[in-house]
């Protein structure tokens, strides 16, 4: 959501799984008038991604940015552990790639300890 004459920029989108760079789907700045103005994003199928939003508003005191009500529709979500030491459970959770199959459930579904 943005307000303001002179907001900044808005810059929406991904990171997939196999690269460092984002890749932007929107891109908003400059005068947005005096309401709130609301943006939707459709990514389509991109396979593991992690969403990435960045915002810079401007020097004036007279604009806002906001982030409010970000949902995935139809679409599972996963979690890209961020670390190269972690490993994925079968829900959005990391643990630590050494706590894999040592005989303690580590993950809230068990996953870990799945073989």
């Amino acid at each position: 959501f943005l307000n303001g004459w002179s907001v900044g920029d808005l810059e929406i989108g991904t990171v997939d799984s196999n690269s460092k760079d984002a890749v932007y789907d929107v891109k908003i700045s400059g005068q947005q008038g005096s309401a709130w103005q609301e943006c939707e994003v459709h990514l389509g199928e991109r396979g593991l991604f992690r969403p990435v939003i960045t915002a810079t508003t401007s020097s004036t005191d007279y604009s806002a940015i906001a982030v409010d009500d970000i949902s995935f529709l139809t679409c599972p979500v996963e979690l890209l552990c961020s670390r190269h030491d972690d490993w994925n459970c079968g829900i959005p959770q990391c643990i630590n790639r050494r706590r894999v199959c040592d005989f303690r459930q580590d993950c809230q579904d068990s996953s870990d300890e799945a073989n």
